[in-house]
């Protein structure tokens, strides 16, 4: 993959993260109409505002994250940061949780909120996926293979998301329908964090530098923040996730940095 075509795809994901904002900008704006007042409150129970403020805080962690890499390494053949940069864009799928609310309200048909569900997961499988394989990267001089990488990362989590049975009756605290196979996707999701990490320690000791140390720290950092955000939306989670997923990504940047300076 050329450096141009890669550029040319992360602008395409810029636009995703701006298409499912305005997705998330229109149901909140149609919720503020409907809605009644009280809901809009944090005091309620039934409040749409932490969902919102937890929504808003991904959008915009992720259009920030993704121009400041994408101008920052515009001209630097590093699929780490490819991948880093498609996990960022992946994020923005949980956008897509506002209209679960917006379909209570209107009276959707359950059958659309089951596509918002598989979509939810595909943007979270493709994450997992996109960390995964920025981890291996870490560990491999040969970048021959990843457009067959991103391929495969694509149809994985589009038939991940495609073959998950959904419960149209039940919904999860984290504003997604209820699906088979949560507890064993959760074990594999935290198992490839694992390998990723890993990795990153592989790496820094084939190089014998502790910067891939710390792009592994920020890593983590950023994982963590993902996962907090993607199931809470309290508001001292929403703020400890942010901060971990700004300085996590800010630790990846600098020190990935340093990495293809002196590689």
């Amino acid at each position: 993959m050329t450096i141009a075509v890669r550029n040319r795809i992360i602008l395409s994901g810029a636009g995703i993260i701006a298409v499912c904002g305005g997705v998330f900008f229109v149901a909140l704006a149609l919720l503020f109409r409907s809605a009644p007042v009280r809901a809009l409150s944090f005091d309620s129970q039934e409040s749409i505002a932490p969902l919102a403020l937890s929504i808003l805080s991904e959008l915009i962690f992720s259009i920030a994250t993704v121009l400041v890499l994408y101008f920052s390494f515009r001209r630097t053949a590093s699929a780490e940061v490819f991948f880093f940069i498609l996990f960022v864009i992946s994020m923005s799928f949980d956008s897509l949780k506002m209209l679960h609310i917006l379909f209570d309200v209107v009276m959707i048909p359950p059958y659309f909120g089951t596509l918002v569900t598989r979509a939810i997961y595909f943007g979270k499988s493709l994450g997992t996926l996109s960390l995964f394989a920025c981890g291996v990267f870490s560990v491999s001089t040969s970048h021959e293979r990843l457009e067959l990488v991103l391929t495969s990362g694509l149809l994985l989590a589009f038939a991940l998301s495609v073959g998950l049975p959904v419960d149209i009756t039940t919904r999860q605290p984290h504003f997604v329908m209820t699906t088979g196979y949560e507890h064993e996707l959760s074990i594999i999701t935290y198992v490839l964090y694992g390998f990723a990490l890993v990795s990153f320690l592989l790496a820094a000791y084939r190089t014998q530098s502790k910067d891939y140390l710390l792009v592994g720290l920020g890593v983590l950092m950023v994982m963590a923040g993902r996962e907090i955000l993607y199931y809470r939306t309290d508001g001292l989670s929403i703020i400890v996730a942010f901060v971990l997923l700004v300085a996590g990504a800010a630790l990846f940047g600098e020190r990935i940095h340093e990495v293809h300076l002196w590689a």
